[in-house]
């Protein structure tokens, strides 16, 4: 039983991407997402841009059409750094591979986690989490 449990721990482990600046430099960005946020409704595509050493930009433009072609009413933007943290999958819910992160520019310091998947084609940023 116990070899049998330390091979599928090593399978999962292996499954991980190990997230670096280094892959997570370049653009990533969502699909088209509706979203009631208390201060802004409407749709929303937002793009992360990740630049070595560790530089970020965080871009929301917002939409009042469906399919986030037209009508843009207000764009967002931040930009600072960020600083890869240690591993966090201590609630059950995070994947593991799951690094807590922090972004900092001049309004603010955010936590948050991300996530990447074995290809490297699929990331999962979490923020405002303190």
């Amino acid at each position: 039983m116990k070899i049998i449990l330390i091979a599928l721990a090593l399978f999962s482990f292996s499954a991980v991407a190990q997230i670096t600046p280094d892959k997570l430099a370049g653009e990533w960005a969502t699909n088209c997402i509706k979203s009631q946020m208390l201060e802004t409704q409407g749709y929303v595509i937002e793009l992360y841009t990740f630049q070595k050493p560790n530089e970020f930009q965080f871009r929301q433009t917002w939409y009042k059409d469906a399919n986030c072609k037209k009508n843009v009413f207000k764009n967002i933007v931040q930009k600072g750094t960020f600083t890869l943290g240690k591993e966090n999958t201590n609630n059950g819910f995070n994947p593991a591979g799951t690094l807590e992160v922090e972004f900092v520019n001049k309004d603010v310091t955010d936590k948050g986690l991300v996530w990447m998947d074995k290809e490297n084609n699929q990331l999962r940023i979490s923020r405002g989490m303190g």
